[in-house]
């Protein structure tokens, strides 16, 4: 477990677009007048915020040491990554850590560094379906991302002691 010195302050998390996309604005009004660290889970949510915030969105294709897809930059985001897929490798993460030092490389091990070195925990949550999701000749199973959230949540919470709230757009 992070010991309380290491608590870092107030952390944002942005996933998934809004259900009604007028409300793209006030997903980026949020983003921008959050004083808190940031990470966008997500490339539709990064798109969205980099748009609204008038900023640029970079893709690293690079191999992510963590195995998982590439990540992206926003000027003033700490971690942007893909959504499901990171959410799953966070989520089982958490599931398995105790305590100790988390000692992996790649998004995978730093978003969840920032998840336990900070409180509180203000998830942001759009509630519009990807219908990329939707194919039934995907590889692997995907999970919906509101179960992830909802188990990180209740991860963090009740695992970890972090305050966490929770909204929907």
């Amino acid at each position: 477990m992070i010991l309380p010195s290491e608590i870092a302050g107030e952390l944002l998390l942005c996933t998934g677009a809004p259900q009604n996309p007028e409300d793209d604005i006030l997903l980026g009004s949020i983003v921008k007048d959050s004083s808190a660290r940031k990470i966008i889970m997500g490339g539709t949510t990064g798109k969205i915020i980099a748009r609204e915030l008038k900023l640029s969105i970079t893709v690293d294709l690079r191999p992510d040491p963590s195995k998982l897809p590439p990540i992206s930059s926003i000027l003033g985001i700490e971690r942007v990554s893909e959504g499901v897929l990171t959410m799953m490798a966070v989520r089982d993460y958490l599931e398995e850590f105790s305590n100790g030092t988390i000692s992996g490389k790649g998004i995978k091990y730093d978003i969840v560094r920032l998840l336990l070195s900070h409180n509180p925990i203000s998830i942001i949550e759009g509630t519009k379906d990807n219908k990329a999701h939707w194919a039934v000749n995907l590889p692997i199973k995907l999970e919906r991302r509101q179960d992830l959230v909802r188990e990180i949540e209740s991860l963090l919470t009740t695992k970890f002691g972090k305050c966490v709230t929770h909204r929907f757009i």
